[in-house]
């Protein structure tokens, strides 16, 4: 099923159960500018990127396209695999080796192409906002 940019936007102001204009005050965003975005507006980059730094919780990945995840976990520490939390003690992450065929190889393996994918996306956000003030 198909849900639009504006529904999951709905979807999170709801989740975080504070009314649009105390969402907005986290980024100085007008009542009327949020009531607009979630309704059928467009809405400007450069707004969302402001609406993430508020809300690191927000997966951008979510809002913009419906995939994964409405919340990435903002404890450090503590990284989501599926519907559990994993916690970690990030001074000896660096040093963990897992060896193929191992017990959370998989996680391992996957936790670096995360990595990866997240690092290319960036990249490409990057990209897209440069072109953006140019054409500006």
């Amino acid at each position: 099923m198909y849900q639009s940019i504006h529904k999951r936007l709905n979807d999170f102001i709801e989740f975080k159960k504070i009314d649009k204009k105390k969402f907005g005050v986290k980024f100085n965003a007008s009542k009327s500018e949020i009531s607009n975005w979630t309704s059928s507006t467009k809405m400007n980059m450069y707004r969302i990127a402001d609406m993430s730094n508020a809300y690191p919780e927000l997966d951008l990945n979510w809002l913009l396209t419906g995939r994964g995840q409405m919340i990435v976990s903002p404890k450090k520490g503590v990284v989501q695999a599926g519907d559990k939390n994993v916690y970690y003690n990030k001074e000896k992450a660096p040093q963990l080796k897992v060896e193929e065929g191992k017990e959370g190889y998989g996680l391992v393996k996957q936790n670096i192409e995360l990595k990866l994918e997240l690092k290319l996306v960036k990249e490409e956000r990057d990209r897209l906002f440069n072109m953006l003030e140019k054409k500006m």
